[in-house]
């Protein structure tokens, strides 16, 4: 199911077909706030509020009378074309978007129980889920607590194993053509965030120096006040990654993603078969698709974990499909054929777009809130109708004890085989002669942290790890144009200042490194291709740290609180 957001969904195509006859009321929308228009208040094309405002088999999308589809997909409309100039500046941007920053927020007093941890494996009233005999509660109990790396709210545990990704045209007569084929997916464990992050939990991250801020106006939930425990909106893919990369945490791949929203039975909604309404999810119950009248009555997001009927398997993932869209890591793309079978991230993109899951609080169609719908969009975007969670990595403990070094210490959790080799690699740069672990671990850490975890590592026969200095960790750097790799950004260990980061520091294009889904690091490399430690300081400030981001192949500094990624190196 091609597209980009986020309303009900309308075909790619049939949107192109009606760009000629929309575009002159898109111009007139602009021009003059689409009052009227020159056109009668009751035929296709002419102004609306409503539907009601239509005549009889015309839906008032976009504050203008228009064709119901006979297969909606894909669809943005429903809002104000004009307001949302700032994300859609293209027209076929503006037509499926339609204006995501319109409209007046509405603040309501819902709450949750921040507290609640244990929750019964289907949030509710059992469902039919094999399509005929009527399903039984498995009695499931999922445990939530608090987030392992002490950042953000409840986290709940995703056991390993497979289970069935895609449209299960047994209970879903909804299936689209990117939501297919039906295929198995082994996930590894993992936690997920139990509510979308809030606003006041991405404001810390801003606070921090870390996050950049998020886009404020209508429906935008970011400092506007008592929204501080509502779902933070209006950012886009590379700031929800640098939130939970600050957590300490990732984006979830989709596979990831799904799992958490639709167990492994194959269910249509996250609860079950039946029962989409407002007490299962914030969504736009009344189908007008028009902010103003969406969202059960809310105008906008809640408080997240106000549906609480509307829980998943892993009770937890709360608000899994309404009240915001959410990012999730993989790029899109419009068949499950080829797709990763180990739950990792589909990375090697076929377009420019990624990943959204789940719906949002002014989508119309029963479709959009399916536990197997799929959407996208590009990563820059910023849109009231899209927020995010995270996910963080269960590491498996392979030889089922407690790893000791040589000399009987944590060894900073290398687990060793049952002939006591180290099951994590090494590499070796033939340019610098350096030694450098690989893959790195998958979990993060402070700047202090990083410190212990390699002076404490032994691998390969070796215990003279650390953290590279930031002229090393830019060699790693595959891919850039010289101005990163030995031009114009001169940050080195003799330069630490910012008059050498100005030029040439901000990475690369998007032109795909040679590494795995086109990171900016040797092919060899392994590990998640996100931010990495350095044991340089900037100059003067010992609170400050240089980094690389080997997505774009970027350097920078952060403050040293955050926890980030490691990559260990020894020698030459």
């Amino acid at each position: 199911m091609g597209g980009t957001l986020a309303g009900p969904f309308v075909g790619r195509e049939l949107m192109k077909q009606n760009i000629q006859l929309l575009l002159p009321i898109l111009l007139c929308a602009a021009a003059s706030g689409c009052n009227g228009c020159g056109l009668s208040a009751a035929i296709e094309g002419s102004t609306c509020e409503q539907a009601s405002d239509c005549a009889e088999g015309l839906w008032c999308l976009g504050r203008v009378c228009r064709q119901a589809p006979a297969q909606p997909r894909h669809w943005g409309g429903g809002h104000d074309v004009v307001a949302d100039a700032a994300h859609d500046a293209s027209i076929d941007g503006a037509i499926l978007d339609a204006g995501h920053d319109t409209g007046i927020d509405a603040s309501l007093d819902a709450t949750t129980d921040a507290n609640d941890t244990d929750v019964e494996l289907d949030g509710g009233p059992d469902a039919e889920l094999d399509g005929g005999d009527g399903g039984a509660d498995t009695g499931i109990v999922v445990q939530c607590g608090p987030s392992p790396t002490g950042k953000g709210g409840l986290m709940c545990d995703v056991p390993a194993g497979p289970f069935m990704m895609g449209c299960n045209e047994v209970v879903d007569d909804k299936c689209s053509d990117d939501e297919k084929p039906y295929h198995e997916v082994t996930v590894p464990s993992y936690k997920i965030d139990k509510f979308e992050v809030t606003t006041g939990e991405y404001k810390a991250c801003v606070d921090s120096g870390v996050c950049t801020v998020a886009d404020t106006g209508t429906y935008c939930n970011y400092s506007v006040a008592g929204k501080e425990n509502h779902p933070i909106n209006c950012v886009d893919w590379n700031q929800a990654t640098a939130y939970c990369v600050w957590a300490g945490k990732r984006l979830p791949t989709e596979a990831e993603w799904e799992k958490a929203a639709g167990g492994t039975d194959g269910r249509k909604y996250p609860w079950g078969n039946t029962g989409l309404d407002c007490d299962h999810a914030l969504w736009c119950e009344d189908g007008s698709n028009y902010p103003s009248s969406c969202g059960c009555g809310s105008v906008g997001t809640l408080p997240v974990g106000s549906k609480p009927l509307g829980g998943s398997p892993y009770d937890g993932a709360l608000d899994i499909v309404g009240n915001v869209w959410e990012w999730v890591e993989d790029w899109y793309h419009n068949t499950y054929t080829g797709a990763p079978s180990d739950g990792s991230a589909w990375v090697a993109p076929t377009g420019s777009d990624r990943v959204i899951r789940g719906g949002s609080w002014d989508d119309a169609l029963a479709d959009s809130l399916r536990a197997s719908a799929r959407n996208d969009t590009g990563p820059s975007r910023r849109l009231h109708s899209l927020g995010f969670r995270c996910a963080y990595s269960v590491l498996a403990d392979l030889d089922g004890g407690v790893d000791a070094g040589p000399d009987g210490g944590l060894d900073a959790g290398q687990d060793a085989g049952p002939d006591g080799g180290v099951i994590e690699g090494v590499w070796i740069d033939s340019t610098t002669g350096l030694m450098w672990q690989n893959p790195a671990s998958d979990r993060t850490f402070t700047y202090d942290e990083a410190i212990v975890y390699c002076g404490d590592l032994y691998l390969d026969g070796h215990d003279d790890w650390r953290v590279p200095t930031i002229s090393e960790l830019r060699s790693l750097i595959r891919g850039c144009p010289d101005t990163q790799t030995g031009g114009a950004c001169g940050v080195t260990d003799s330069c630490l200042e910012d008059s050498c980061r100005w030029q040439g520091c901000s990475g690369c294009l998007l032109l795909g490194g040679p590494g795995e889904g086109g990171c900016y690091w040797d092919a060899a490399l392994r590990g998640p291709c996100y931010f990495y430690w350095s044991s340089s300081s900037y100059a003067g400030a010992t609170s400050l740290a240089w980094y690389v981001f080997f997505f774009y192949g970027n350097v920078d500094y952060f403050v040293k609180p955050p926890t980030l990624w490691v990559r260990c190196v020894r020698g030459p």
